[in-house]
């Protein structure tokens, strides 16, 4: 199989490029992914990768986002959108999820996405959150820096 024709099985977090030791990958990345590595030598390593067909950029489907969005808000998990850009990725194309981040693992257990953790352990039950005021208790289903009813700092909190 040539570089142009091979099809990778994996695809990565930016927590795993970020923080492996092993920066020679062979798999995908989003455009968030490759927007989320600050780190000028790290980037041209992944550049590097890209340019060699080691890396591949894959792109996602809308409706992918918007199923793995809706599921975020159901269980209150805060992902960024390029968090929600790798799972969507992950699902819409069978692919296995090389993440270190527990709220993404999270999210690929409830989609049954195959993963595997590279910094710390693995996640490995389903956990749902509450966004909470400490002082009033006023108990919100999406994120809020700040209540509304007192004006005091909410925290994220397991249902």
């Amino acid at each position: 199989m040539n570089e142009t024709t091979k099809k990778f099985t994996r695809i990565y977090d930016t927590s795993v490029i970020l923080h492996s030791l092993d920066i020679m990958f062979e798999g995908y990345i989003t455009k968030g992914v490759l927007n989320e590595v600050k780190d000028e030598i790290l980037r041209e390593v992944v550049r590097g990768s890209l340019r060699n067909g080691k890396l591949k950029i894959l792109e996602v489907s809308e409706d992918s986002k918007r199923k793995i969005a809706k599921i975020n808000n159901d269980f209150a998990n805060n992902l960024s959108q390029t968090d929600i850009e790798i799972l969507a990725a992950a699902y819409e194309h069978n692919l296995n999820l090389m993440t270190s981040d527990f709220a993404i693992q999270n999210i690929a257990k409830i989609l049954n996405i195959p993963y595997e953790g590279i910094v710390e352990s693995v996640n490995e039950k389903i956990n749902k959150f509450i966004y909470i005021c400490p002082a009033c208790e006023k108990i919100y289903k999406q994120y809020k820096k700040i209540c509304d009813a007192c004006g005091t700092e909410i925290i994220k909190k397991e249902a």
